[in-house]
């Protein structure tokens, strides 16, 4: 993903964008990742009611 651009264009027609310049990654035994905590689903994926 580093060097990949990110963008959107607002309904005014202005166009947003960013550039990935840094990416991180860790074992899901590591304290810091999202699935250590099983945080994963709540954080990026859709609930459903």
């Amino acid at each position: 993903m580093i060097g990949c651009l990110l963008l959107q264009r607002k309904p005014d027609g202005e166009l947003l964008w960013g550039e990935v310049v840094e990416t991180e990654a860790y074992p899901q035994e590591e304290p810091a990742c999202y699935g250590h905590r099983r945080l994963s689903s709540s954080l990026f994926c859709p609930q459903i009611d």
